[in-house]
């Protein structure tokens, strides 16, 4: 064999396994890009509105705010009430939130699992108190001011979402919601905010 058909030969070759990366790498990227993906699934993903998305992930974020104010509280707070008041956002919330990520799961939504930036920050500033300082500021902040914001968000979603299934999960959550309102600002005037 000589030196010509050697090279010819290997290059041969090169084409061939070129040409199969290629291939491989077309039906790879038909099979990801197709509806059906690799596992044949003729289930296509739910399309939602950004607004009603938007929704999905605004509303995690105020239930993981709320969750996580809510777990500082036992060690932080001064009154029982207040104690109390934490406990039941605690498992209020966390039920919500479980079953939140079920409907964004049926919508194909990945939902944050932490506050936003701007909530986180309020929360760790009022984790540095304790007592009667933690207390009304626990209540100003996780109580009143986050349920009020919350009832605004899940009214406003209730009446103007376009996916059914999250328009009535909103509607749903906002009778207790409201509650949760009422139990802040009742609260409030028990730690001596006006």
């Amino acid at each position: 064999m000589n030196f010509a058909t050697t090279a010819i030969q290997l290059t041969q070759r090169h084409i061939g396994a070129i040409i199969l990366m290629l291939t491989v790498a077309a039906v790879g990227f038909i099979l990801l890009a197709s509806p059906e993906g690799i596992a044949g699934n003729n289930q296509p993903a739910p399309v939602i509105s950004a607004k009603d998305r938007q929704f999905l992930i605004s509303a995690a974020q105020a239930g993981n705010a709320e969750i996580i104010a809510s777990r500082v509280a036992p060690g932080n707070a001064d009154s029982d009430a207040v104690k109390k008041f934490a406990a039941e956002m605690l498992d209020s919330h966390t039920k919500l939130a479980e079953r939140l990520k079920q409907l964004a799961a049926s919508k194909d939504v990945q939902l944050p699992d932490q506050p936003s930036r701007q909530q986180l920050t309020a929360i760790e500033k009022i984790s540095g108190l304790n007592t009667k300082k933690y207390d009304r500021a626990y209540v100003a902040l996780a109580g009143v001011a986050e349920h009020k914001d919350a009832v605004d968000l899940f009214r406003d979603a209730s009446q103007t979402l376009i996916d059914d299934d999250i328009r009535e999960f909103a509607a749903a959550s906002l009778p207790m919601l409201k509650h949760h309102l009422l139990m802040a600002q009742d609260l409030q005037l028990s730690v001596g905010l006006p």
